[in-house]
Formats: C-alpha cells, sequence, structure tokens
C-alpha cells in the first residue's frame, strides 16, 4: 500500500472522529444554552421578585395611584416571564407551580390591601401598614425561596451535561490517540528503511560520484522518488553546461536559498509564538520576549503592546521595546483616537503609516517623535472585541512589503487567542472548582437523604449513633403520635433525654395546644407524605421556641404508612433577628418622616423668631418685654426640640458650649416629679460647686431621662429613685481598670433605683440596639444605645452596678471644662447695621421671606427677593454688579439651592453666598462646603441673621 493511501486512510478516520467529537460538542453547546437561557429568566424573576417586594412596601407607605400602577405593571411583567419556562423534569414543574401559586395568593392580598387602602379614611389604622407588609412579604419570601431553587437546580442541570460531555471526548480522544501511535509506528518502520537507502545515495551522489546507482523495489511513492532521482542523475551526467550557466544556476540557489532562510525564519518566529503563548501561564512575559524576536526578523526598531482596561475604558502599555525610559510616562495611557494605537483601537481596524517623516498626519506626531519612519498597528480581538493593539515601527526603512504585514497580522492573532486562552482558563478553572465544591456538598445531602428513606423506621435505631452528631432535632412518632426515637439533638433543643419521651405522646409534650398551624402539618404529611413549615413548641423548662419542621411520611415494606419523622430546626433568634429588621426599618421611615416635619416647623418658627427681636424694640414696656421674653425661650425651646429629634433620627451632632449641669436636674426634677408614679420617692443629691461641661443640654436632658424612666420602670411597685452630681478625679489607676476612661476631672451623675435589678447574663447586652427585657410594644432596645452614643460623643463613659433584688446604679461621668458660662445678656451688642448694601433674598416660605425682607430693610440693607430659585437666578444676572451677598434657601420649587448656586457661580465666581436650611443634612452640606461663604440653619434669629451678613460682607 502506498504511503499516501495510508496517509488517506489514516485522515479519513481522524476527520470521523473529529466529527464526532463536534457533534457531541455542538450538541451538548446546545443544551447547556438552552439550560443557560432557563436559568437567565429564573434570575431575572428572582429579582423581579424582589423589586415586586420593594413596590409593595412603597404602595403601603404612600398607597397611591403611581406606585400601584407601577406594581401591576412589575406583576404583569412577572407573569410573562413563568409563562417561558419549560421545565425539564417534573421536580422543576413543581416549583414553577410553587411560584405561580403564591403569586395568585399575592395578587389576591394585594388587591385586599388596595380595596381596604381606597375605603379607608385618611387616619388608618397603623397596624394595617404592618399586617398587609407581613402578609405579601411571606408571599414575596416564598416566590424568592422556590425561584432560587428552581435556579440552582438549572445550574446542577447544566453542570451534569457539561461533565457527561467531558467524558465522552475525553474516550474519543483516548481512541484518536490510540489509533495515531498504531498508524504512525507502521509508517514510520514501512518508511524507515526506504528512506535510509534514498538517503545515503544522495549523500554519494552529492559527493559528486554521478555513477551510483540507487536501489530500491519499493512501490510506494518513496520507491517512486528513488527511480526519479537515478534517472535525474543519470540526466545530469549526460549534460554538459558552460561555466557562465553553471553561476548563473548557483547564484539562482543561493537566492532561492537565501528567501527559504527568511522564510524558515518566519516560520520559526511563528511556531516558537504559537508554541509559547498557547502552553504559557503568564502571556506577558511571553510577549516581551516575543518582541525582541520580532523586531530581529522584521529589522524593525519599535515594539508596542496596549490591552484595554476595562475600568477606565483606555489602552495601558502592556509592553514595549526601543522607546526611552523618559518617554513611556507620556505614553503609558492612550484615549480611544489618540495616536494611531487609540485610532486602531477605536476603528477595530489595522493602520499602516509609511514614509511619516514626509506624509503629515496627526495620528503619527507621537511616533514620529520617536524618530519612526514606518509604522504598523493591528487590532488584537477576542469573540469580536477590540482587547487591545500590536505594533511596529521601523526607523531604518519607509515601508512594509505585504509579506511583512502579514507576519505582523499572523502574530498579532496569536497573541491574541493566547490572551483569550489565558483569560478564559482561568475563568474556567474558577468556575470548575466553585461547582465540583457545591456538587460535593450536595451529593453528600442527597445520599444522606436517600440512605434515610430507604432504611425507614426499623433502621433508625441503627442510625443513632450517626443521628446524634446532628445540630437539629431528629426524632419519630407513630401514627397514634407516640415518640418512638429521640436524638441527642432534640435533647439540646428540648431538654428532654431519651428515656423521657419515648412512649409519650409528642402533642401534650411539645405543644401547649393544638393549633391550626399543626392540624394543617399533620393533614399535609400524611396526604402528600411530606410537610415543611414552621411551628411554635415549647421546651422543658417551659419556654416557647420556634422550629422549621421538615416532616417525612415512612412506609413499610408493604407501602402502608408506618411512622413520621421530623427534623426541627431551632430559628428563634432567626425570627427575633427579622423583627429587629423590621424595627430598624420602622425607624428609618420614623427618621425620613421626622426630617419632613423638622423642616415645616422650623419654616413656622423662623419667622416667630425674626419678628421677635422687632417686637421688642417696637414694645418696650415691662410687661410686653416678659410676654416677648417667654416667648422667644419656648420658641428657643421649640427649635432645640426638633435639633433633639434629627439628633436621634438621622444622627445630626448638638451644638456643643459651656453648661450647668444642676439646671439640667433640677428641669427633670420637675418632670419626674410631676408625671412619675406617688409611690417611687425621688431624692436629688448635688454637690456645691460643680465643675462645667461642654455639650449640648438637649441630648443629656435625654440621656439622664432615659436613665430615670428605666428606673421607673423597674419599680413597678414602688421605690426610691435618686439622681446625684459631684466632682471626680480620674488617675492613672482607674484608666488601667478601664479602658474607656482617661485620666483628668470629670463630673459623675448617678441615677440609682430599689428596683428588681440586672441579671448578670443579660447584663453584657443592656448597650445593644434593639435589645430589651421589656414586653413587646412597651420599648424598642434603643434608649441605652442612644445614651451611651451621646455620653462617647462628649468624650465621657458609663458604668453599670446591679445586683438582683437591690436595685441598678447607672454612673454617667462627662469631661469637666474650665469655660466659664457667658452671661447672655451682659454680651448683648447693638446688632450690626447696613449702608445700603444690596441683599437676594431666594426664600420660597412667604412668611420667612416678608419678614427676613423686613428686618433687612429696618437695618439699612436694600433686599431683591425671589420665590424660588430660577427666579433668584434670573434677579442675579440683572444686579450682578449692585449684589453684595445671596441668602439662598436649600429646599425651593422650579430650582432648588444648589442648583441655583451653581448657576450664580458660573455668572460670578467670586460671590459671596448665606445658604439657609431648615433640614441640616451633613452629606449635602458638605457638598456645599466650596460653593458658599456660610451656613445659617433654620430656625434663626435676627440677631443671628443680621450678624451672619455682616461678618460674610466684611470678610476679605
Amino acid at each position: 500500500m502506498k504511503i499516501k493511501t495510508q496517509f488517506i486512510n489514516s485522515m479519513v478516520i481522524f476527520g470521523i472522529i473529529l466529527l464526532i467529537i463536534a457533534i457531541s460538542v455542538i450538541a451538548t453547546n446546545q443544551q447547556v444554552e438552552r439550560l443557560n437561557m432557563q436559568e437567565e429568566i429564573t434570575k431575572n424573576i428572582e429579582h423581579d421578585i424582589s423589586e415586586l417586594g420593594y413596590l409593595s412596601n412603597d404602595y403601603l407607605l404612600y398607597h397611591e395611584s403611581p406606585q400601584r400602577a407601577r406594581w401591576e405593571a412589575k406583576f404583569s411583567e412577572l407573569s410573562d416571564k413563568l409563562s417561558n419556562l419549560k421545565p425539564n423534569n417534573p421536580e422543576q414543574q413543581v416549583l414553577i407551580n410553587d411560584i405561580r401559586e403564591n403569586q395568585q395568593r399575592l395578587e389576591a392580598i394585594f388587591t385586599d390591601v388596595v380595596a381596604t387602602f381606597e375605603n379607608a379614611s385618611q387616619d388608618t389604622d397603623p397596624s394595617l401598614f404592618q399586617i398587609s407588609w407581613s402578609r405579601m412579604a411571606v408571599q414575596n419570601q416564598g416566590m424568592m425561596f422556590d425561584a432560587s431553587r428552581l435556579s440552582q437546580m438549572l445550574r446542577d442541570q447544566e453542570d451534569q451535561v457539561k461533565q457527561t460531555n467531558i467524558t465522552l471526548i475525553f474516550v474519543l480522544l483516548g481512541i484518536f490517540a490510540a489509533y495515531f501511535l498504531i498508524n504512525y509506528l507502521i509508517v514510520y518502520r514501512s518508511a524507515l528503511k526506504s528512506i535510509s537507502a534514498l538517503q545515503a545515495g544522495i549523500k554519494i551522489i552529492g559527493s559528486g560520484n554521478l555513477d551510483y546507482f540507487i536501489e530500491t523495489n519499493k512501490q510506494d511513492e518513496i520507491g517512486e522518488l528513488s527511480r526519479a532521482f537515478n534517472q535525474t542523475t543519470a540526466d545530469l551526467k549526460g549534460v554538459t553546461a558552460s561555466r557562465a550557466e553553471l553561476e548563473k544556476e548557483i547564484i539562482e540557489r543561493k537566492r532561492a536559498e537565501e528567501g527559504l532562510r527568511e522564510s524558515n525564519q518566519h516560520l520559526d518566529l511563528l511556531s516558537y509564538t504559537a508554541g509559547r503563548l498557547l502552553t504559557s501561564d503568564r502571556p506577558q512575559q511571553i510577549i516581551e520576549e516575543l518582541c525582541q524576536r520580532v523586531l530581529i526578523s522584521l529589522d524593525c526598531s519599535v515594539f508596542f503592546n496596549y490591552l484595554m482596561d476595562e475600568e477606565r475604558q483606555r489602552l495601558h502599555l502592556n509592553a514595549f521595546s526601543g522607546i526611552p525610559e523618559e518617554a513611556i510616562r507620556e505614553i503609558e495611557w492612550l484615549d480611544y483616537g489618540v495616536a494611531v494605537c487609540g485610532c486602531a483601537a477605536r476603528d477595530g481596524s489595522r493602520i499602516v503609516c509609511e514614509n511619516i517623516p514626509d506624509t503629515p498626519d496627526p495620528r503619527t506626531d507621537l511616533v514620529r517623535s520617536f524618530g519612526i519612519k514606518a509604522y504598523a498597528c493591528h487590532p488584537l480581538f477576542s469573540h469580536g472585541n477590540v482587547i487591545g493593539t500590536l505594533s511596529f515601527g521601523t526607523r531604518s526603512r519607509l515601508f512594509f512589503n505585504e509579506d511583512e504585514l502579514t507576519l505582523m497580522k499572523t502574530v498579532t492573532d496569536q497573541v491574541a487567542i493566547a490572551i483569550e486562552r489565558v483569560k478564559a482558563r482561568d475563568e474556567l478553572e474558577l468556575r470548575v472548582k466553585e461547582r465540583t465544591i457545591e456538587l460535593e456538598v450536595t451529593n453528600k445531602s442527597l445520599l444522606a437523604e436517600i440512605e434515610e428513606r430507604k432504611r425507614a423506621e426499623e433502621k433508625i435505631r441503627e442510625q443513632a449513633a450517626l443521628l446524634d452528631k446532628a445540630q437539629d432535632a431528629i426524632a419519630a412518632r407513630d401514627l397514634e403520635h407516640r415518640l418512638i426515637y429521640w436524638n441527642k439533638g432534640a435533647q439540646r433543643l428540648y431538654g428532654w433525654t431519651a428515656e423521657e419521651t419515648i412512649g409519650k405522646n409528642a402533642d401534650e409534650l411539645l405543644y401547649k395546644e393544638e393549633s391550626s398551624d399543626l392540624i394543617e402539618a399533620k393533614k399535609s404529611v400524611i396526604e402528600k407524605g411530606e410537610w415543611i413549615g414552621e411551628l411554635r413548641q415549647r421546651t422543658k423548662d417551659n419556654k416557647d421556641i420556634i422550629v422549621e419542621g421538615r416532616w417525612t411520611l415512612v412506609h413499610d415494606n408493604d407501602g402502608k404508612p408506618k411512622s413520621i419523622l421530623f427534623i426541627n430546626t431551632d430559628i428563634t433568634e432567626k425570627k427575633r433577628l427579622e423583627a429587629q429588621l423590621l424595627r430598624a426599618q420602622r425607624m428609618e421611615s420614623i427618621g425620613t418622616l421626622a426630617g419632613g416635619i423638622a423642616h415645616d416647623i422650623n419654616n413656622m418658627l423662623t419667622p416667630i423668631m425674626l419678628s421677635l427681636q422687632m417686637l421688642k424694640e417696637k414694645f418696650g414696656d415691662e410687661q410686653s418685654q416678659k410676654l416677648l421674653t417667654i416667648l422667644e425661650q419656648n420658641s428657643q425651646r421649640g427649635a432645640a426640640l426638633i435639633r433633639q429629634v434629627l439628633s436621634f433620627a438621622r444622627g445630626i451632632e448638638g451644638e456643643r458650649k459651656p453648661l450647668e449641669i444642676t439646671h439640667i436636674i433640677s428641669e427633670i426634677e420637675k418632670i419626674i416629679t410631676n408625671t412619675f408614679p406617688r409611690n417611687i420617692e425621688i431624692q436629688i443629691d448635688i454637690n456645691k460647686d460643680l465643675y462645667n461641661i461642654s455639650g449640648d443640654a438637649t441630648q443629656l436632658h435625654q440621656v439622664i431621662m432615659n436613665l430615670c424612666i428605666n428606673a421607673r420602670d423597674a419599680m413597678p411597685d414602688g421605690g426610691t429613685l435618686h439622681i446625684s452630681a459631684g466632682n471626680v478625679s480620674i488617675d492613672e489607676d482607674y484608666v488601667r481598670m478601664h479602658n474607656e476612661a482617661k485620666a483628668g476631672s470629670y463630673i459623675a451623675i448617678s441615677v440609682s433605683d430599689t428596683g428588681a435589678g440586672i441579671p448578670s447574663k443579660i447584663l453584657d447586652r443592656i448597650f445593644d440596639p434593639f435589645f430589651t427585657t421589656k414586653e413587646f410594644g412597651k420599648g424598642t432596645g434603643l434608649g441605652l444605645p442612644t445614651a451611651l452614643a451621646i455620653v462617647k460623643s462628649h468624650g465621657g463613659f458609663i458604668n453599670v452596678d446591679s445586683k438582683v433584688g437591690k436595685g441598678t446604679t447607672f454612673g454617667v461621668y462627662l469631661p469637666a471644662t474650665l469655660d466659664k458660662i457667658r452671661n447672655v445678656e451682659e454680651q448683648q451688642l447693638e446688632l450690626p447695621a447696613g449702608h445700603g448694601e444690596l441683599v437676594l433674598v431666594a426664600e420660597d416660605e412667604d412668611s420667612v421671606r416678608e419678614v427676613t425682607i423686613s428686618i433687612l430693610e429696618k437695618y439699612g440693607y436694600n433686599v431683591l427677593a425671589a420665590n424660588d430659585g430660577a427666579e433668584a437666578v434670573a434677579l442675579y444676572t440683572q444686579n450682578k454688579d449692585k449684589t453684595k451677598v445671596v441668602l439662598m434657601d436649600m429646599m425651593m420649587p422650579v430650582m432648588d439651592g444648589y442648583m441655583a448656586i451653581r448657576a450664580i457661580r458660573k455668572i460670578t465666581p467670586e460671590v459671596r453666598v448665606i445658604i439657609v436650611s431648615g433640614l441640616a443634612e451633613k452629606d449635602k452640606l458638605k457638598n456645599m462646603v466650596d460653593c458658599t461663604n456660610a451656613f445659617l440653619p433654620k430656625p434663626y434669629t435676627a440677631e443671628r441673621l443680621l450678624r451672619t451678613i455682616h461678618e460674610v460682607i466684611s470678610a476679605k
């Protein structure tokens, strides 16, 4: 058989094997693609379910038509996506049906809620929000759980298909390798002897012996080649050529050899590039090695390799050669459309620039500066997208030939394939590792479950040692509800041992009463064979717990129901955390509501406080002054109260100033004396000559009041509440025992009660947010955490001493200050007046705007007034040369204060601006620091308004 025939047969078989592999890969890819599509739909359904929950909360908060319309639109979109799901097995169909059932129940609940809100009055019972939210959250959670399980099931099926295909491919490749090896050995042995004889004859003839005859009797191609070579030798022997013709033939042969040598160099370069790039784990190092070989092969002197930075959307220099180190910073980053590389990356096409010194082109300015005369840039592609560029330049020639450009293109394609291969391999290894771990965990769970179901009740006792290691409570009872198995996990959860429970009625042992949930669980497990849900149970010490139960009906060998196996997991703490989360969400809503109320009240207090100054000057009699002083004090108390609400709801820091703690305790004494039960005796003990402290009176009032309220609640049957204050000095020894303390002078405030005391096991948790020992609805668990946060913000700390049955003492330590309390009456100076300066006032509240205008005009200012930001910008544009200062409210219609100030700053960057706000949000104020000269919080007095304007105008 001829070598050609053998080769053709081998190629046919090789082709069949490769065709089988290709068909297998294509079929698997189609199946994987279909599963990916289903998984993507499932993920979108999960996202829509999450967004549907958000829209439900949005409607419950505002219950307006737009929220309802968005909810219904999202609900319809979720229904459409559910209809596109095509299950591959009954388990997936069951999950899809469960999602649809939960969706229908959610729709019914939402329709009921909409009807309730539309028929209810404006003062709707607040509990309606909570009940409605809980009902819809349960359905949303069920849908989310089923969708997550369906997505996981699709991923597992996809991994199984891939694993099967990989196994098939490896088997076919093994057959391919075995056949290749056998065929190679057969061809090699059959041809080796003929090739050796041909090689020996060629050497003899090449040495000049044209009389030598190569012997061969083979009928294959090597035999034909030997006979042809003998004929050629005979022809050469009979030919006599002239010396000139022989020299010409030698020259042509040298040229051919030179071309062949150059071609071999290119092939060697391509072979090196393909081998190194496709097998290396570090393509960047190989690219740097490759650049030197390419430069030598192409007679080039410059090499660039840029890669795409996806985060910055720019090109970053990855490898280079032939460029001075000091010039690297200039070319390290390139934008799209900049220089030749930027244009090639933007357009996705090759750019060849030749005769650069004599051909003006903005794209070549950068390479021209490096002395480059010819330059070619090739884009690197991955899946049709540009991932970088590869370019070469020369300083010795003006042009490239087609062979060189083709070589560049081939090298570029191989570099792109190598980068893509390494990236794909890394991603594949990561995914394979993750899927392997998940599969191992899933397999272990499935094997355990299958083993339990096969062995049923008669083998439960044999597996007792294994089940006792489980953390969950695992037990079994017969159809008469008598317990027949009880593992160690059940003993740890409930407190009863196996000896105490076996043979007893499970319902009487674990439940206080037969609830509807328990009845439904019994019915479901008998009818369906299993049940999963939540139940309220009790422990041996009569403690109420919540468990997640998974019940399975066990059959005997004849297929008849025999017993019920139940696995219970304690989720009491999980439920408590969920309740805390709901409380936190309510607190966030309260904070938002408090901010809106504070803004409106500040706008109401501002004209009142502004008008007081003018009224004091107008009515000078003693009675009027007294009444106005009372009005001013109560307005300031209202403003302080608003700051307290914002401090609690949004964490806004209070104003620090020197204080006497005696006044705060005196105010609290008046409040608790009139409000606390008469069976509580109140004792006050304050030392004379107390130090002053620096702090916020409202916040400290809140701290002491919280401690007094806790003391009152600890003495429901009466007792003694003792409040004391004195000067203390803390030394280094005390600091070493109390890490939160610092050496120095303090005021110690003690609040003691004779109540029940705090057990030692919960003493370390009393400052945890939402932790409370009070009954549901009588405490949020935020009083002590808030008090601790305030005291720490003042540089102090809190100590607690409590004994059960004897009472509790809270010690509040605040750093003393040497600052003296200023006498406001002594420091009242004459209010600064203007001299005709023009002030632009932008305020949407009519009352605030009118009173502000009146005060400014009375004290010598000219005023321009605007109702919103757009009108303020227009007025400033007309009077920009006259306006000395702009008084800008932050919250206005049409255009808010922030946008208006930016517009005015563009007109006159140095304009002086005072921002005014009734809701001081830290984040927004930080953004305004560079745009303003002063901040005036609402409500403000006429004195503060005039002094602020005077300071801003007078500032250099």
